[in-house]
This record gives C-alpha cells, structure tokens and sequence, in this order.
C-alpha cells in the first residue's frame, strides 16, 4: 500500500539527507497512521491518497501565500515539498481531457446542462482523485447554460 512506499521513501530521504522531502512525507505518513488509529482499521488506498491530495493542496496554498507575501525563500522550500509529495500521487488528468469526457457523459446521459449542481452531483464522481476538482469545476461551469 501507499503508506509502505512512503516509509520506504522517507528513509531513502534520510539517507540522502534531504530534510524537506523527509519532513513533508513523514507528515502524510502521519496523517495515514493518525486516520487509521481513529478508523480502528487499515485505510484504502482511495482514502491514502485523499489525505496526500489534501497535504499536496496544503502545500500549493501555501506556495500561494508564501508568494503573495514576498517570501521567495519559503516559496523555495514549499516547491521541494509539492515535488516530493506530487511523486506518489496518480497522473492527473489534463484540463482537455476532463473537458472531453464531461462533453461526453452530458451527451451520453443525456444532462440538463442549466443545472450546474446537477452536472457536479452526476460527474465529479468519475473525477475523483484523478483530476483537480477546482479545475473540473471551471470545466463543468463552461458547460453550464
């Protein structure tokens, strides 16, 4: 499972003395261990990468930040974080790639395209972890009447 790779990719890190990458993976590893104690059970890999999803979201916020404030150094640091955590994530589809199948699910199912909720309820489901949902949701409003 994810939490198994991520061990062993903490302690390459603490081999090759990288502190960034080593830190921003024991955090995700934290976090599964954590979740899985209130859980009182193994998670899924689906619920493994959720908690990397929201830690690599974490840290483009705080590249955000880090940015608008002017702190290049931090902005630095964060990016060694996102690379390192981007690694175990699957690959994300493009933003013509999410356009395509939403136009072809709206066809295929036939979709009210004046009821955005509706369009989200029915497709974000097929998009789940596999696309950034703020992006989906921009592609989604594109299609909305």
């Amino acid at each position: 499972m994810l939490l198994e790779i991520l061990n062993d990719a903490v302690k390459e890190a603490m081999r090759n003395k990288e502190a960034i990458k080593r830190d921003a993976l024991r955090a995700v590893v934290s976090d599964i261990k954590l979740a899985s104690k209130e859980k009182h059970a193994d998670l899924t890999e689906d619920e493994e990468l959720a908690l990397l999803n929201r830690q690599v979201k974490q840290v483009k916020e705080s590249i955000d930040a880090y940015t608008a404030g002017g702190r290049l150094d931090l902005v630095e640091e964060e990016k060694v974080r996102l690379e390192a955590l981007s690694a175990f994530l699957p690959q994300q589809m493009s933003e013509d790639e999410v356009r395509s199948l939403v136009k072809k699910t709206i066809t295929e199912q036939g979709l009210d395209t004046s009821n955005k909720g509706l369009l989200m309820k029915n497709l974000m489901p097929l998009f789940k972890g596999k696309a950034d949902g703020k992006m989906v949701n921009e592609v989604i409003g594109s299609f909305v009447k």
